[in-house]
């Protein structure tokens, strides 16, 4: 049964190249589509499910404040792996733990 949904972030980027690159290459996020070509000002990644809208120009609505993406990993026993991960391509990561939430990674 499809979802009667489909729900992704926009996330307010100033350079879509640039934040294409960040999450392709440091996050291991795949680039789905950019548009225009060759000089994008929105495009889509996703990662595992995960879709984010990294949009500088476009008329989509997006928020005029800094926003905040928050991401639950269903699977906490891959959260050694994936800190590993980002680890190895020089992504800065710190975890806290929050007392009824139980672990959290935060990206600075």
């Amino acid at each position: 049964m499809q979802e009667e949904f489909y729900t992704r972030p926009i996330l307010a980027v100033s350079d879509v190249t640039a934040s294409i690159s960040y999450y392709c290459e440091k996050l291991g996020f795949e680039e789905m589509w950019r548009s225009p070509a060759d000089s994008p000002i929105i495009a889509q990644v996703g990662r595992h499910g995960l879709e984010i809208i990294l949009d500088s120009q476009s008329a989509i609505p997006k928020a005029s404040i800094p926003s905040v993406l928050s991401m639950s990993l269903h699977q906490p026993e891959r959260l050694g792996e994936i800190y590993q991960e980002f680890q190895t391509v020089g992504q800065k990561l710190s975890v806290r733990r929050l007392k009824s939430f139980g672990s959290r990674g935060y990206f600075n």
